[in-house]
């Protein structure tokens, strides 16, 4: 019976605290390839093109990830205009991409070729696809508000322009972790939906119920 309870009570306070802001995001290097020199908003970075492994649940300040939290998963810059030192944990909310400039786009992209995106020429293409749906509707690598213009090697921009081709009118939903302090950056995410987690949470309830009304 004790086992039950406490099934229910981490069931709903995990059906709770989903949509709750406060959420401690880590992040640690991933998979990826340094630099990547882009052009945006009339300045030109070098910006780190990648995947970053993503630790959820830790707490501010040390220990930092690896140490603290725990892994789920690889997330995706969203957010060129903040920039942030690795590893590193900041406070967030967790929001739908529809959200974001264009993010269902973005979306089908990162739960598409995410899981796939094994290599750092994968991994970094993938990024610079994602950035340029986000911040130029996907026009393409060398035009627009958004270019890259060099660093990595010409395999990776053939398979950006493929993704960006790929993706066109494709749309998928997925998790965008968006700061809410005044240091961090964005991120895309794969996430449970709320309607999953409360199909879930109803399914575990109701096992646990009926099993306990069996032992009665």
């Amino acid at each position: 019976m004790q086992l039950h309870r406490l099934l229910a009570a981490a069931v709903l306070a995990a059906l709770l605290a989903a949509p709750a802001s406060g959420l401690v995001l880590g992040l640690d290097y991933g998979l990826g390839a340094s630099p990547a020199h882009i052009h945006f908003q009339g300045h030109n970075y070098s910006v780190w093109a990648g995947k970053m492994a993503t630790y959820l649940g830790g707490t501010l300040g040390n220990p930092l990830p690896p140490n603290d939290g725990v892994f789920s998963g690889y997330s995706f810059c969203v957010d060129l205009e903040n920039f942030i030192g690795l590893p590193t944990e900041y406070e967030v909310e967790l929001l739908s991409s529809d959200q974001l400039s264009h993010g269902s786009r973005a979306a089908w992209l990162y739960n598409v070729y995410a899981p796939a995106a094994g290599t750092a020429v994968k991994a970094s293409a993938l990024q610079l696809a994602i950035w340029d749906v986000v911040y130029d509707n996907g026009d393409g690598l060398g035009t627009g508000a958004f270019r890259y213009t060099g660093g990595l090697s010409s395999q990776t921009v053939t398979e950006a322009n493929s993704l960006l081709a790929a993706s066109v009118g494709k749309s998928s939903t997925a998790g965008y972790l968006k700061p809410t302090g005044t240091y961090g950056q964005a991120m895309l995410h794969t996430v449970p939906e709320p309607g999953t987690l409360g199909l879930l949470g109803f399914g575990l309830l109701s096992l646990a119920g009926l099993k306990f009304r069996r032992r009665r």
